[in-house]
């Protein structure tokens, strides 16, 4: 459910060109995220590998979005 709360925020930085967001900070999920998914896959926790992976790729949108507005 997590991943998909977020998406306002990727709505709000992809369509309306919101600044202001915390490029370290969603960095830090990142990384947060690939240990998480690096412990699902080690303890083949498949519910928290999915979870993961759509975090991972959400943190990556917004990333990008972040970078690409400067």
């Amino acid at each position: 459910m997590g991943p998909l709360l977020t998406l306002p925020q990727l709505y709000s930085i992809w369509v309306q060109g919101q600044k202001g967001v915390s490029i370290i900070t969603w960095v830090a999920y990142l990384i947060g995220a690939i240990i998480w998914l690096i412990y699902g896959i080690k303890h083949n926790d498949k519910p928290l590998v999915m979870v993961e992976a759509a975090w991972i790729l959400v943190d990556i949108m917004v990333i990008i979005g972040v970078a690409r507005l400067g």
